[in-house]
């Protein structure tokens, strides 16, 4: 039987592609309010924490620039919404 390799840049693609997808759902102004809800809860909690600590990302940096582009995107929405 072939012996398996684990292959840590495959867990540091699959770390970023967990996290570029919460982070695009949770921004993502044509989803619906609980895929949304699901995304921001994981990027804003523990679960996340591992996904950021294989690419060394830093959590609490990462979540600040997330919550300034939700606030933009929550802005730009309501405008485009009231022209």
């Amino acid at each position: 039987m072939p012996k398996k390799h684990f292959s840590n840049a495959g867990a540091v693609a699959l770390a970023r592609a967990v996290v570029v997808q919460a982070a695009q759902d949770a921004i993502d102004a044509d989803l619906d309010a609980e895929t949304k809800q699901d995304a921001v809860d994981f990027l804003f909690s523990e679960r996340s924490n591992f996904f950021f600590a294989a690419q060394d990302v830093d959590p609490e940096v990462f979540r600040s620039g997330m919550l300034k582009r939700m606030v933009v995107n929550e802005k730009f929405k309501t405008e485009k919404a009231a022209a």
